[in-house]
């Protein structure tokens, strides 16, 4: 095949370093990370919002998402919660703790395990007092998991905790103060669910977040570093 590349004072191919750049090459070398990390942003924040479901664990873009202290410019890209896989477990749990006290009565007639019975009011209060106590246990789960609540805008990361309806905690940080973000996925579990712990760490003086279980932990870490490169102006502390 004849060499595309001819010096055409010697009539021999030019060396790789002289030949002329093609239209392809020039746009792969302009493409700098800052570049690469506007254009994503950008990106995200013209696409087209998203419905979020009330069980939803990801929603890139969602609509109608808004919080407390947000400003007349933020935008929401990012709302993510544990990935629903990790409440199947105390569904498990709550699932069997319902079952228990039927089976406990069917099993005590047939074999007459107690020698003795209890009043039939009592029963039903005691009864009635275990069911309320293993709904508390569901109940608390569930508010654990659905008011636990990362937010991402193009402005800053929120972390929103409650450990039940009454206590709750909010932590925020501007992409100026994030330092470094990785995920680590452990295990076949989570690799086949796809999801994993997040952990962004920001200067001293400030806390760093952590947002476990989180689905698509790939797609959400290269936003959170597009955002931060952007508002960086691309010192990127990675690179």
């Amino acid at each position: 095949m004849p060499d595309i590349f001819i010096d055409k004072e010697t009539n021999e191919p030019r060396p790789e370093a002289d030949q002329p750049l093609t239209e392809k090459s020039q746009q792969k070398l302009s493409l700098s990370p800052l570049n690469h990390a506007e254009e994503s942003v950008n990106k995200l924040l013209h696409d087209a919002q998203h419905k979020i479901g009330l069980l939803s664990a990801y929603s890139l873009h969602p609509k109608g998402i808004t919080f407390a202290n947000q400003e007349p410019d933020e935008v929401v890209i990012l709302f993510i919660r544990r990935h629903f896989i990790t409440n199947v477990p105390w569904i498990v749990a709550t699932f069997f703790l319902f079952l228990f006290p039927p089976i406990l009565v069917a099993l005590a007639q047939i074999f007459n395990i107690f020698p003795f019975s209890l009043p039939v009011g009592l029963t039903s209060i005691v009864i009635a007092f275990y069911y309320l106590i293993s709904f508390s246990y569901a109940f608390g789960k569930f508010v654990s998991w659905f008011y636990n609540i990362g937010v991402v805008t193009q402005k800053r990361i929120i972390d929103l905790d409650s450990s039940n309806i009454l206590s709750h905690h909010t932590a925020t940080a501007n992409f100026g103060e994030i330092v470094d973000v990785k995920f680590i996925q452990r295990g076949f579990f989570q690799s086949f669910f796809d999801y994993g712990d997040i952990h962004i760490q920001t200067e001293a003086i400030r806390a760093n977040f952590e947002f476990t279980a989180t689905p698509k932990p790939t797609v959400v870490t290269d936003i959170i570093s597009d955002l931060r490169v952007a508002q960086k102006g691309g010192h990127n502390g990675n690179s």
